[in-house]
């Protein structure tokens, strides 16, 4: 896959304007008073047999559903 780099007076303005909303809403003090507030996650590398059974089993179904289209 190639990336084409956009210059940033290429850009749209609904791309700039949607850039300077979020840079807003992410400085913003309440919205980093409510993401202090979650709870900080880690990756379990290490899993239970009968779980690693189960997404095996559900990664399967969702490759023979691929094609179909989902409602």
């Amino acid at each position: 896959m190639t990336h084409t780099k956009v210059k940033k007076h290429d850009r749209p303005a609904g791309d700039k304007r949607l850039a300077r909303d979020i840079r807003h809403q992410a400085s913003d003090r309440v919205t980093r008073r409510f993401l202090r507030t979650l709870p900080a996650f880690k990756v379990v590398t290490d899993m239970p047999e009968h779980l690693r059974s189960l997404l095996d089993q559900l990664e399967d179904v969702e490759a023979t559903a691929g094609g179909r289209e989902r409602r």
